[in-house]
């Protein structure tokens, strides 16, 4: 995955994620991505937007401090949408609740 991270920069990280073939969305949990990208940026909560994907090559090029920006923008793959999807958890919730609280 290609992070822009606010206040510091690309960053590739080598996550595996789900694929839904149905409908060709990547899967990623937020709250994983805020634990891999605290442990690369100082800030605990870092403002961030996931740009796309990079083949292996590239991520490895990365960690050998190799990559320059025009191989990660060469071999990137950008998303073509956004979503950001809540969950309610299936459950009892009293009647002026409705499990966001």
């Amino acid at each position: 995955m290609v992070v822009h991270v606010d206040g510091f920069g690309l960053v590739i990280l080598g996550k595996t994620c789900r694929l839904c073939l149905k409908c060709e969305t990547l899967i990623a949990h937020k709250a994983e991505l805020d634990a891999l990208l605290s442990m690369v940026v100082t800030r605990s909560k870092p403002d961030y937007v996931v740009l796309g994907t990079a083949d292996r090559r590239t991520y490895r090029l990365g960690l050998a401090g190799a990559a320059s920006l025009d191989d990660v923008k060469a071999h990137t793959s950008d998303f073509k949408s956004y979503w950001n999807v809540t969950i309610t958890p299936a459950g009892w919730y009293p009647k002026n609740q409705t499990g966001h609280d």
